[in-house]
């Protein structure tokens, strides 16, 4: 997080202490300051220039924070937004072998583990059975991923696995032998699967 420019939101405290003719300490401006500082300079600039023509009175920090919030801010909107992107890369797609995707949020990525990985969406239904059973856990993992203060390394690299829409045969790498569990798919998914994949053993590989 980028250091707060503590002048300037000294001076933009002391425009609204003048507005609302409340004299702020700095006691109270510390407080204003670590309420608000995942705002950042320029969010805590922009509040309480929109306090000094919205406001009745002083505002506290949670009406400051209300007049700049952004749809990005709720976790929802950002979860909802992140599984979209994950369902037009990865669902119903194939998996083979190559270089590690990386979704740009270390959220989504840890998501896409907590619902199973990227082969699981790749393979274990179809969009709708997605749509109805694996989105709402995608949306509550991502969530729950936003609150913490910390995400560990193997929660939040890049997948392994990649998707791609390749006509020729796919590798998917797993530890031991196995069937894809893609019994609720229709015959004709399942056909164009089978012409696609073939499945190998191979121990080095990670999912």
């Amino acid at each position: 997080m980028n250091e707060i420019d503590k002048p300037r939101v000294q001076k933009a405290f002391a425009a609204l202490a003048e507005m609302f003719d409340k004299p702020i300490s700095i006691t109270q401006q510390r407080l204003y300051l670590f309420a608000l500082k995942d705002l950042r300079t320029e969010g805590i600039e922009e509040a309480c220039r929109i306090a000094l023509s919205e406001c009745k009175f002083f505002p506290k920090p949670a009406e400051l924070r209300e007049l700049v919030k952004r749809p990005e801010d709720d976790p929802d909107y950002r979860a909802q937004l992140a599984w979209q992107k994950v369902k037009k890369i990865a669902v119903g797609r194939v998996v083979h072998t190559g270089r590690p995707i990386d979704f740009q949020d270390p959220c989504t990525n840890a998501a896409v583990r907590a619902v199973g990985g990227l082969n699981h969406l790749a393979l274990q239904g179809t969009d709708a059975e997605h749509e109805r059973y694996t989105r709402p856990r995608f949306i509550e993992a991502y969530k729950n991923h936003a609150k913490l203060q910390y995400l560990s390394p193997s929660q939040t690299a890049p997948l392994r696995s990649r998707v791609t829409n390749r006509d020729d045969p796919i590798l998917i790498p797993c530890e031991y032998e196995v069937a894809p569990r893609i019994e609720h798919t229709s015959d004709s998914i399942l056909n164009r699967l089978a012409d696609k994949v073939s499945i190998k053993k191979n121990p080095k590989s990670e999912n």
